[in-house]
């Protein structure tokens, strides 16, 4: 049998005759061309990123497409960098493969700008609008370099943009560039005196499944709203149905699966006038066909959402369809064969994300991040930049003590659930109806995480939210709590961009329950508690094995003091 190495996998699909980067260092060697500093300073660029990246200049091609994603997520902080020596290599790579030919040259001189974009971006840097000089730049002088005047630029221009980034760009994604180029482009078509007027808009990145429901019966859009009524509020006395109400979020779900399976069927060729009720989608020939089409939208593999699909079928049949036994039968089948394995454990992804920690000096840069980032926003000008850095720190410095749920960590409310005593204690509270196991929870703030929420609270009114917001996160307008996905977002930024780790918010439960039985091998009741799981086998599930190093680290030196005597 064949071995392959993992090298040559990862580069199985450059073309022949792609330069290596050691052939871009030796054409570099030769090149008359450069200075003899500017020659040293390119190389070393080269030879830099052959070192972030953990391989030799001979096995790395110089190829932007195969470069992109490997250096696109790369943060200074992660790589021992500071930003600017991070720019500087970058710039400095990207001319390397200029010069030997790869790419082409950026221009973004102001003298090769033609007069008519000249003017215009002479007002962007006038107004001080950074939002769209930083975003608009790069598509400018694209632009400008395809001789496309102001008044003739398209959606077209757009996805070329687009093109040309991918084909020269090593580390900026392509998408998300386009993305920020054209959000700018369009607010500068209102803040920028004589911008042209024309909205440009970006591709979606997701090709949406679900059809328009105004487009369907509307029998069964009432069937609809009135299926996800019983589920808000169940009958007590319908057999058929569900006993104890969902929550909203659960029926949003449902929502949601249910309208993607109807968007399948239309889009596999199902005539929408057949679809006049809940009933006529769990026909198990209907159903079948919306199965085997979402298989084939996901290259012929199941996945969660497909199986839980077929599963809300089922439930549904039994609710809103007197279906034949065998019917029921071809339906619970149909169930078996797109579902899922149960997962075992940690996923893959989630213990890669862990790994790193067992480092105990990357551990320290993540638990010692909140007061660092209150050092660093200290040193900043008073204004919302520092403030929303200390609001991302005392989010980090709750979820390092109390790892609960980014729902719950969003909706801490100040007076309902931040709890303090005479005494100084301060405890951080949920009801039985706010937790996912409806269990009620309560967590003592250590002080020195107290003293920096109130460090923050006296200083945020000014800059994120009125005098009134009793939310500890709140949103920028309004007295309402901060979205919990917008939140979600900050924490996973600020933790990657501060020390290149990759930490959402979720993951923090899987750090608490790392960090415990690394301490306290077997201890899995006490991990139960902490993360308020339902059952025990829930725990044992998910971190059975995680004190294996510890446990291994024990028994050796049990041998070595049996050696020793």
């Amino acid at each position: 049998m064949q071995h392959f190495a993992p090298p040559n996998l990862d580069t199985a699909f450059i073309p022949m005759g792609t330069l290596m980067f050691s052939d871009v260092i030796t054409r570099l060697h030769v090149d008359a061309s450069l200075s003899k500093v500017r020659r040293r300073d390119l190389i070393s660029a080269v030879n830099r990123g052959a070192k972030i990246l953990q391989r030799s200049p001979e096995t790395i091609p110089a190829d932007p497409r195969w470069l992109r994603p490997r250096f696109e997520n790369l943060v200074p902080a992660g790589i021992g960098l500071t930003p600017k020596s991070w720019s500087n290599l970058r710039s400095d790579l990207k001319a390397a493969l200029a010069q030997v030919g790869i790419t082409k040259r950026s221009i973004n001189r102001r003298e090769d700008l033609s007069p008519a974009w000249s003017a215009l971006w002479s007002t962007v840097l006038a107004s001080g609008d950074m939002t769209v000089r930083i975003s608009l730049s790069a598509f400018v002088y694209f632009l400008n370099g395809q001789g496309v005047s102001p008044e003739d630029v398209r959606n077209d221009h757009a996805l070329a943009f687009r093109d040309a980034l991918a084909l020269n760009e090593i580390s900026r994604a392509p998408d998300t560039t386009l993305s920020n180029a054209v959000g700018a482009w369009n607010l500068a078509t209102g803040r920028i005196p004589g911008w042209p007027t024309k909205q440009l808009s970006s591709p979606p990145r997701q090709k949406l499944v679900k059809v328009p429901l105004e487009g369907l019966q509307p029998s069964l859009q009432k069937d609809l709203d009135r299926y996800m009524t019983s589920l808000a509020a169940p009958d007590p006395f319908d057999t058929a149905g569900r006993v104890a109400p969902l929550r909203p979020a659960t029926i949003n779900a449902y929502r949601e699966r249910i309208e993607r399976f109807i968007g399948a069927l239309v889009r596999s060729g199902l005539p929408r006038e057949e679809l006049s009720g809940l009933a006529d989608l769990v026909i198990p020939a209907r159903v079948e066909k919306g199965l085997r089409w979402m298989l084939a939208k996901n290259e012929g593999e199941t996945s969660v959402s497909i199986a839980q699909t077929a599963q809300l079928m089922c439930s549904i049949a039994r609710s809103h369809a007197h279906l034949e036994e065998s019917d029921e039968a071809r339906l619970a089948e149909l169930t078996r064969k797109v579902a899922v394995r149960p997962q075992i454990g940690m996923t893959a992804k989630n213990r890669e994300r862990l790994r790193p920690f067992q480092d105990k000096d990357t551990r320290r840069k993540l638990l010692t991040l909140p007061e660092h980032l209150f050092g660093e926003a200290s040193q900043m000008p008073e204004g919302p930049k520092a403030a929303r850095l200390m609001e991302r720190a005392v989010a980090i410095a709750i979820l390092l003590y109390a790892p609960i749920r980014v729902k719950n960590l969003a909706a801490i409310h100040l007076e309902e659930n931040l709890q303090r005593f005479g005494n100084g204690r301060v405890y951080l509270t949920f009801e039985a109806g706010e937790i996912k196991n409806r269990y009620p929870m309560e967590v003592e703030l250590p002080m020195r995480v107290v003293g920096l929420i109130d460090r923050h609270l006296a200083a945020r009114n000014r800059w994120l939210c009125g005098p009134k917001n009793q939310w500890l996160f709140p949103r920028r307008k309004g007295r309402l709590s901060m979205n919990s996905g917008q939140l979600s977002e900050a924490v996973f930024k600020t933790i990657h961009s501060k020390t290149g780790l990759k930490m959402n918010v979720h993951l923090f439960r899987h750090f608490a329950a790392m960090m415990y039985l690394e301490a306290r091998p077997g201890e899995y009741e006490a991990v139960r508690r902490l993360l308020g799981h339902k059952s025990l086998s829930m725990t044992l599930n998910a971190y059975a094995g995680f004190e294996a190093g510890t446990a291994t680290r024990l028994f050796s030196e049990i041998i070595d003091a049996e050696r020793e005597g």
